[in-house]
């Protein structure tokens, strides 16, 4: 079983609304970091911002393991028709080489309707 925080076990029995969003945070080999949300909404967490909308993000199932283990997964990214990376729409970018090499993590934040995220 994984662990919750207290924080995380109150709002999900406080039989509260609440909100679930991923973060994603992809690093470019040369250092950049792109910051996106699955979220309707921009989340700020952990005092960095994650933009909405810009990128549609869909990934694979995740699965939990005991212990320290790295797991793969699978992301399909589509952009908004005006989105830049490197100067380049997102599709020419990726096959361009902009992405070879980049990091993804991925987090799960849970919040209250119309608030930043308050349980990690």
């Amino acid at each position: 079983m994984k662990a919750a925080t207290k924080e995380l076990i109150d709002l999900l029995h406080g039989g509260d609304e609440f909100q679930m969003a991923d973060l994603y945070t992809i690093t470019l080999s040369g250092g950049r970091v792109l910051r996106h949300t699955g979220a309707d909404m921009p989340v700020v967490w952990d005092g960095q911002a994650y933009g909405a909308h810009e990128l549609v993000i869909k990934r694979g199932a995740t699965r939990t393991a005991v212990g320290l283990e790295v797991d793969s997964n699978t992301l399909q990214i589509s952009a908004a028709p005006d989105y830049r990376l490197e100067g380049l729409q997102w599709a020419e970018a990726a096959l361009g080489g902009v992405l070879d090499g980049a990091r993804v993590r991925i987090d799960r934040v849970f919040l209250m309707p119309d608030s930043a995220p308050s349980v990690r």
